[in-house]
Parts: C-alpha cells; structure tokens; sequence
C-alpha cells in the first residue's frame, strides 16, 4: 500500500512538472517536449502519432488519468528513470528562463470574447474577464435594459485591444459593434457607441485621455474616453478600416481602408456653419495594394510608413508625397498584422503561413523567419527591444526571442464551447 502511495506521488510530481503552465492538462506541445525528451530522434508524424494513442479521449490534451496509463504500460515503465530525468531538466530550464526573461504580463483575447491576463514568464494565467455562460450570453442578447448592456461583457468576438499598463486600464473593441473601458479587474467601466458594423482596430491617448476606432463600415470614429459618443467621423474607403495609427502629438492618423491607406489631418474637427460642412482633411491616399490591408506602422518623425495587406506584399510609402518607396514580396503569406520599432530599424510581421518574420527596414531583407504557429498569426505585440508577443488562429500565445529567432513560451488558450480558440489579438507589458 506504501509503494503504491509512492509510486502515486512520484507520478502526481512528474506530471506537475511536466505542466509547466499549470492549468492540469498537458498541452500537446508540453507532451512533445517528454517525448523529444525521451528521444530527440523522434520526427513530428512520430511524436503526432505518439500523442494520439495517449490522448484517449480525443480532448486535445492530456488529464492526469491519461498520464498515469501512459505511465503504467510496459514500455513505459522501463523508461521511467529517463522520463524522471527528463522532467526535472525541463523544470531546471523553466526556472532559469523565468528567472532571466525581461517579461512582464500580457493580454489576450479569444474570438468568444473571453479577456486573458497572463505572466508571460510562467505562462500562467492570473486573471479571466468578459467569459460568458451560454445561458448568460442568451439572456443579454435578449436584454432591453440598455445600463445592464453597458455593463455587461461583450456579446461577441473582441477583436482589438489597446492597454495603460500604468493605470491598469485597457478598451476592446468588439464584433457586437461597442468598444469598452476595463480595469483590471474585470469591471466595465464604461461602453462607447455609434459603430454601425464590427469595430476592428484603435489606438489610445491614455494621456490625453481620446481614443480613435476604425470599423468594417469603413469608418474612422474619434472619441473622448469620458464621453460614450463620438466627436467626429471620417468616411473611408469601402472594403473596412483594419489599422490605424496616430501621432497624438501632430494629430496626424494613417489607417488601412480596404485596398487603400488614409492620411488625415485630424487637428481640425468637424462644424457647420451657413455656407458649409468643415471636415477633417484627407492628406493622402496612398493606393497600391491590390488587396485588404491589414497592418500599418509609421516612422512620424520622418513622415515613412509600412503597411501589409492579404496581398502578400510589404509596402514602404512617403506620407508627405504619397510616393510608393518599395514593395517587398520576399516569400510572404497573406500579412495579417504588423509590430516593431522603426526606430530601431526592425519591423515584425505575421502571415497566414504561421510565421513571424522580421524584417531590417534600411535594407528592406527578412532577416529572420520564425515557425511554431501552426495557422495564421492575427496578432503581434512588442515586448521590448528583440522580443516579441504573438497571437494566432491555433489558439496559441507565442514570446519569441528575435534574435535568436527561439519561440521562449507557448501558452494556449482555454477551450470554449462558443465560437472558436482564435487569439484574436495580443497586447505584452512594456518592459524596456
């Protein structure tokens, strides 16, 4: 009874182990590194196979019952020494990489709405907002108390998410047409209106205190965060606003509308008068592309952006005369998002390859392509100078060392019974 108590605990600490972002199941990707562990030979279809026999109940992961089986058969039970080994490496390298990595927390969202706060160290989860029962997401779709709308998460996929990590305030935006105001912990402090299609992309003032969306109605709205309607409007190009970005300080925006990018002086705001309508001015349109642009990112200090679109390209434009520079096409998938820091000559990209590419903006050449995504990367995040937070379709959060052009941590997004696992967007703690 003792040696079956032990052998219980031994095998409780191995998978603990093993867990290393301790949700109680073992992720596939956490059951390969065992595996690899085991034998570093293995190819991918071995190790795919090897996790289909383990996974008897087809769930994705690996419960602890599953584990002891696996543990217990003959083969098994010869390797044990080494797979004692090859946990307690695993949880050495886990506790040297957290105690090394310049990381802080990071935020995902997941397309059934649900708010994700992570320590991008560990890989643990700290905090979960806006998840909705499928009783409770049915009893606000039918709600007409419009205060306890308001209040309420949202209703369908968040799709973009801008963070104060100072103030511990963050806005969504959202496919139910709203965008909200959080704090930290998980209060809705307030929801904005007038979207008349899903909200796709914003950019915040936290210290000005305004905020700008863009929209699939192909509508540019700017706001007041105190107030809950917008102040103005700018009509965009059809096909949806997907990006956006603004010098706050020169109230200059440039967003991706369709096929086409805007510039827009948006310093004066919309009035009437007798004899006219005064509007915000368009500076440019910068036409190009020959499809959905989906990322932009400008240097405002010398008036360049670069912008990525489902057309496999990277273009590279003059904001002042709205010259095309370059186009680079270096074995792209569809760009799906766009991070960096321009000043520092380094721009990062995702396509619907899975990879994340980095690219030197002086000589225009990939410097480094980075694979682990096994769908489409929808979101990136800088972290700080060389790391990089991204989300995808396979429902994996990634930090990667740029540099080394290593994936550092993988943290996978829970399962949902509504909608699907899309990291639909990431946001990582600033930690230069």
């Amino acid at each position: 009874m003792m040696a079956g108590n032990e052998a219980a605990t031994k095998t409780m600490k191995l998978f603990t182990q093993f867990d290393t972002n301790g949700n109680g199941t073992l992720s596939l990707e956490e059951l390969e590194r065992i595996l690899v562990g085991l034998n570093p030979n293995f190819t991918h279809r071995e190790i795919l196979k090897a996790i289909r026999s383990i996974d008897r109940n087809h769930s994705g992961s690996i419960d602890f019952q599953e584990f002891i089986k696996w543990t217990q058969t003959p083969s098994m039970k010869q390797l044990m020494p080494v797979l004692e080994a090859t946990a307690s490496r695993i949880f050495k390298d886990d506790q040297a990489l957290e105690s090394d990595l310049p990381l802080g927390q990071g935020i995902g969202t997941c397309y059934n709405g649900s708010i994700y706060l992570w320590d991008l160290r560990s890989g643990r989860l700290l905090e979960e907002f806006g998840t909705l029962t499928d009783r409770t997401r049915h009893v606000l779709q039918h709600c007409d108390d419009l205060k306890e709308l308001d209040q309420s998460p949202h209703l369908a996929a968040v799709t973009c998410i801008a963070v104060d990590w100072k103030r511990q305030l963050f806005v969504t935006g959202s496919s139910d047409n709203t965008l909200k105001l959080w704090d930290f912990w998980g209060k809705v402090l307030k929801t904005y209106h007038a979207h008349l299609s899903e909200v796709l992309c914003i950019d915040v003032d936290w210290e000005g205190g305004r905020m700008v969306s863009g929209g699939l109605a192909s509508m540019v709205k700017i706001w007041e965060l105190h107030r809950s309607m917008p102040v103005d409007t700018l009509n965009c190009d059809p096909g949806g606003v997907l990006c956006v970005s603004v010098d706050w300080q020169r109230d200059r925006l440039v967003c991706g509308a369709g096929k086409v990018l805007h510039v827009w002086d948006i310093s004066v705001k919309t009035r009437v008068t007798e004899d006219a309508v005064i509007k915000p001015q368009c500076l440019q349109r910068l036409v190009g592309h020959t499809s959905q642009v989906n990322g932009v990112l400008v240097d405002w200090l010398n008036n360049i952006a670069f912008s990525g679109s489902l057309d496999k390209t990277l273009r590279c434009w003059n904001l002042i005369t709205g010259e095309l520079l370059q186009t680079f096409s270096e074995d792209l998938g569809e760009i799906w998002c766009m991070s960096g820091d321009l000043s520092r000559r380094s721009l990062v990209t995702g396509d619907s390859n899975g990879k994340v590419k980095v690219w030197d903006t002086t000589t225009r050449m990939c410097v480094k392509t980075l694979s682990g995504h096994t769908d489409c990367v929808i979101s990136l995040s800088r972290v700080r100078e060389g790391f990089m937070l991204s989300g995808g379709r396979d429902g994996t959060a990634r930090v990667w060392d740029l540099e080394a052009g290593s994936c550092l941590r993988s943290i996978e997004a829970p399962d949902t019974l509504f909608g699907g696992r899309w990291v639909t967007t990431v946001r990582a703690e600033p930690k230069d």
